[in-house]
C-alpha cells in the first residue's frame, strides 16, 4: 500500500500452502490522512507442489524440477498488472520448472480519502463604523447612504477532520442559522445561506446598522451556526453592543451562549 507520495504505508503478505483454504488473503491496517489517495497492489504467485528429479547423464548429479501443468510461467517473463481483479488461466502445455513459485501478474485498486467540512477558522475580523456615512457591504455589492452603526467583516475557512485541522480547497454552500437569545431593542436580523469560494473560504457580516444612531444601551445576545451538508462547522456566540460586536467561538460548547441583557 502506497500513498500520494509513492511512500508504502503498509505492507503484508499470505500464502496459502497446499491450497488448504482455497484462496489467500491479506488484510492491512493503516491510519490514512484525509486528501490522500492510496494504492493497493498485490503480486500473485502460484506455487507448484508436484515434482521429480531429472535424469542426467552419467556423472552428472540429479536435479530437482517441479511440474508446471498448465505453463504458468509463460506469464513470469511479464507479469500484467489489472485493475482490481483478474483470473489466469495457463495456456499449457505441461512444462518443467527449477522454482517452486511463479509470479503469475499484479492487480491494484486506488483510492482517496475525503476531507470532510468539519471547521470554520478565523482568516480575519475587520470592524467598520458608520456616522451619516455611506456603508458598503462587506463582498461591496451593496450601499446604503446616511447609515449609522457598526459592523464585521468576518472570513472563515473551511478546514477537515484533521488534529490539527487542514484547510479545505472546495467549493461548499454554507447554512447560516440564528436563534435569538436576548435582546433589549427591536432589530432586523439578515440571514440567509452563502457559497465558500473554491478555496474553502467564506465571509459573514455582523453588525448594527441604522438611519439614526445607536442606543447608547444597545444589546443582544444571539446563537449563530454555520453548517455545510447538514453538519455543524462553526457555532458562534453574539453579544451586540451600541459600539461594537464580538465573536465568540463556542463550538465546544454549544449550549454555553446564555446571557441576558440589562
Amino acid at each position: 500500500m502506497v500513498d500520494s507520495n509513492g511512500a508504502t504505508v503498509s505492507a503484508g503478505q499470505y500464502f496459502d500452502r497446499n491450497g488448504d483454504q482455497g484462496y489467500a488473503q491479506v488484510v492491512l491496517t493503516f491510519n490514512t490522512v484525509p486528501g490522500t489517495t492510496y494504492t493497493a497492489t498485490g503480486v500473485h504467485r502460484g506455487e507448484m507442489y508436484y515434482g521429480d528429479y531429472s535424469e542426467p547423464p552419467p556423472g552428472t548429479p540429479p536435479s530437482f524440477f517441479y511440474y508446471d501443468y498448465y505453463n504458468f510461467g509463460s506469464f513470469e517473463g511479464s507479469p500484467h498488472d489489472y485493475q482490481l481483479y483478474f483470473d489466469w488461466f495457463g495456456p499449457g502445455p505441461e512444462m518443467q520448472r527449477r522454482k517452486s513459485s511463479v509470479q503469475a501478474g499484479n492487480t491494484h485498486d486506488t483510492k482517496a480519502r475525503a476531507q470532510v467540512p468539519t471547521v470554520a477558522s478565523t482568516v480575519s475580523n475587520v470592524l467598520t463604523t458608520y456616522s451619516n456615512q455611506t456603508e458598503t457591504s462587506c463582498d461591496g455589492s451593496s450601499t446604503r447612504a446616511n447609515a449609522y452603526g457598526y459592523q464585521r467583516c468576518i472570513t472563515y475557512q473551511i478546514k477537515d477532520q484533521q488534529t490539527p485541522p487542514v484547510s479545505i480547497a472546495s467549493t461548499y454552500t454554507i447554512h447560516e442559522g440564528i436563534v435569538d437569545i436576548s435582546t433589549n431593542f427591536g432589530s432586523n436580523e439578515i440571514t440567509g445561506d452563502s457559497v465558500s469560494n473554491a478555496n474553502g473560504v467564506f465571509l459573514d457580516m455582523v453588525g448594527l446598522l441604522g438611519s439614526t444612531p445607536l442606543p447608547a444601551n444597545a444589546c443582544a445576545y444571539a446563537k449563530q451556526t454555520f453548517s455545510v451538508g447538514g453538519h455543524p462547522i462553526r457555532v458562534n456566540c453574539i453579544h451586540w453592543t451600541s459600539s461594537d460586536v464580538s465573536v465568540t467561538d463556542i463550538t465546544a460548547a454549544p449550549g454555553s451562549c446564555t446571557s441576558t441583557c440589562p
